[in-house]
């Protein structure tokens, strides 16, 4: 009796670890869960998004969006989504939460043509919002290596020049003498 209840607990443990894994969601499933991403991003911006956020909504949709990645993270639209989520996590004062975004974006998908402005998002909110300087430097820097002709790299040299300083921005010059 002993042996057979080894045997049957040897036999579960073995399947347990055989890598099974759950069936991929069809691509109605994936739908579903793009149309709910489509429908907590319209409470987001009720009247469109030149109208403002509603930040009361921006949570639920940026972790919609974060279980979608989770789920679905080959899928052809996750980028653009990512992106979204990030500026409304970034407008409704959870900007940890879009740096973590914004590096998920372009360290998952390097050659999106968004890619470099998630990663230069990522170094301006450290550098403007919590004002960490070294880090915003190691974040323009590698800006800089890995996309150096963008239209963004004389913007993000400069700030890296800002962040060396501290922050502190360079003297305004005198005005004219008249």
């Amino acid at each position: 009796m002993l042996f057979r209840f080894y045997l049957i607990a040897i036999a579960l443990l073995a399947f347990a670890c055989s890598g099974a894994q759950t069936p991929k969601a069809s691509p109605t499933d994936i739908q579903a869960q793009l149309d709910n991403l489509d429908s907590l991003e319209a409470q987001v911006f009720p009247k469109g998004i030149a109208a403002g956020t509603d930040t009361t909504r921006g949570w639920p949709y940026v972790r919609a969006v974060e279980a979608f990645a989770q789920a679905h993270p080959e899928n052809e639209v996750l980028p653009t989504v990512l992106m979204k989520a990030a500026g409304v996590a970034n407008g409704t004062n959870w900007s940890n939460k879009s740096i973590q975004l914004w590096g998920y974006m372009w360290r998952r998908f390097p050659d999106h043509p968004r890619a470099p402005e998630a990663l230069f998002y990522q170094g301006f909110v450290i550098d403007t919002k919590f004002q960490d300087y070294p880090l915003a430097q190691e974040y323009y820097k590698r800006f800089l290596r890995s996309y150096p002709n963008h239209e963004l790299a004389g913007q993000v040299s400069e700030l890296l020049k800002v962040a060396k300083q501290g922050g502190q921005l360079p003297p305004v010059p005198p005005g004219p003498q008249n």
